[in-house]
């Protein structure tokens, strides 16, 4: 399952006092993506689906601060490998079968 990591990150020391309050906090989400971050002492900051700050209300564009986003999909990517090592053995096991299909069909026909 993909973990997804949000920061929030503040430009500058002359952020407001609300986004230096929430520098560095994070969240994090496990094969899930919430609509919008939540933060238990000032409610809804981001909005995810838009990718916009709310951390000052709606529409607000001159916030000097963002949420950085990290994904880790590595567990996606060793389920990947089994299931292509998993492929390459079927593939193996219908090539020989072929050809013992393919065999048995010669010997009929020479009979």
């Amino acid at each position: 399952m993909p973990t997804v990591t949000f920061t929030w990150n503040t430009i500058g020391p002359n952020s407001c006092k609300k986004c230096l309050a929430l520098a560095d906090y994070t969240w994090q989400f496990i094969d899930e993506l919430p609509p919008v971050l939540f933060h238990p002492n000032f409610g809804v900051v981001y909005d995810v689906a838009l990718d916009q700050s709310r951390a000052h209300g709606q529409g607000v564009h001159n916030c000097h601060c963002f949420v950085a986003v990290e994904i880790d999909d590595s567990d996606l990517t060793l389920d990947l490998d089994m299931a292509i090592d998993h492929v390459g053995a079927l593939n193996n096991t219908l090539e020989t079968s072929l050809s013992s299909i393919n065999q048995f069909i010669s010997l009929l026909r020479r009979t």
